[in-house]
């Protein structure tokens, strides 16, 4: 449940930050860079919600969502 969780946020801050580029029609690289400071963010405090098994998998799932994205 806490994996679910932690995907919903994650795509939350990617929509967020999807949706002030379109609104606001900030340039894609600084979208980007607020997309990486945000997942770093999250990232940081992934230990004291998840065990390393739940990182694990939360990193394959990502993982194979951007080897999807690539084609």
């Amino acid at each position: 449940m806490k994996l679910i969780i932690v995907i919903s946020i994650f795509l939350f801050a990617f929509g967020f930050v999807e949706a002030i580029q379109k609104l606001t029609k900030i340039r894609h690289d600084l979208t980007r860079k607020l997309t990486h400071i945000l997942s770093g963010i999250i990232v940081v405090f992934l230990p004291y919600f998840l065990d390393v098994r739940e990182i694990v998998i939360l990193a394959v799932i990502f993982t194979v969502l951007l080897g999807i994205s690539k084609y």
